[in-house]
């Protein structure tokens, strides 16, 4: 018998039901059969909100140099936008290229995923709500009024508030 790893915030969408969502999303007018991962979206913002040093929303993810350590205060070396925190907190596992940069690609559940694809569907979002939270021009006031309004649809409440070091 084969043990299964549980995964702390659930597992991702499966990759059929995710392409017919995708589908029926764009033939059909944006109705989207998945309901949003605010838990997981949560979490990520959490972590940006205390750890700013380690969220680079320009990079899926990126090994931070010796110098952005020092001038960030960053204690470890890899920061991450709000998909590569996504797949990271979910317990997706980085994989380091041949160069010892990171690919942009993760391992969860025995199968390669794109850092992209596999935040998409752990956080359960539509294509114009993923295309909002991880744009790589978004400030921190971007990102949360892109969760606010993923959490609204979902009917809750975001939860995490604008970290004091970020602007609207």
């Amino acid at each position: 018998m084969t043990a299964t790893t549980a995964h702390p915030y659930g597992e991702p969408i499966d990759h059929a039901a995710w392409k017919q969502a995708i589908s029926a999303f764009y033939e059909q007018g944006g109705n989207w059969p998945f309901a949003a991962n605010v838990a997981l979206l949560r979490a990520v913002l959490t972590r940006i909100s205390t750890d700013p040093a380690h969220w680079d929303q320009s990079a899926w993810s990126r090994v931070l140099s010796e110098i952005d350590k020092a001038s960030q205060g960053a204690t470890c070396g890899t920061a991450y936008c709000v998909a590569g925190w996504a797949t990271h907190l979910a317990g997706a596992i980085d994989d380091v290229a041949s160069n010892g940069h990171l690919s942009g690609f993760v391992e969860f559940g025995g199968k390669s995923y794109s850092i992209e694809t596999l935040a998409k569907r752990l956080l359960g979002v539509d294509p114009d709500e993923a295309s909002a939270l991880f744009n790589a021009g978004n400030d921190a006031a971007a990102v949360w009024e892109a969760a606010e309004q993923i959490a609204a649809c979902a009917g809750l409440e975001l939860g995490v508030p604008l970290p004091a070091w970020a602007t609207r």
